[in-house]
């Protein structure tokens, strides 16, 4: 059931980024929503995983956020420069 709420998800998202370019909320929309896709591909292969992969590849990809040139500062002042 998760798949649909997805693809309106990046929908709405990419809509958004069109018209108005890229912001530290759309992007870490459109990272949330990689994030949850990902999960929801790896159970579909896998079957299931540890309980403890979540939690901590959700923290991995907000700290890759946080900082450094995929931050969401960094990726929005590129795309507002524009």
């Amino acid at each position: 059931l998760l798949v649909p709420l997805l693809g309106l998800l990046f929908w709405a998202v990419l809509v958004r980024v069109q018209a108005y370019g890229v912001t530290e909320n759309r992007y870490l929309a459109m990272l949330g929503g990689l994030w949850a896709a990902g999960l929801c591909l790896i159970w579909l292969v896998r079957g299931r995983f540890r309980l403890f992969f979540a939690p901590a590849s959700l923290a991995v990809l907000l700290v890759l956020a946080s900082f450094g040139p995929w931050g969401a500062e960094n990726v929005a002042f590129v795309s507002q420069e524009r």
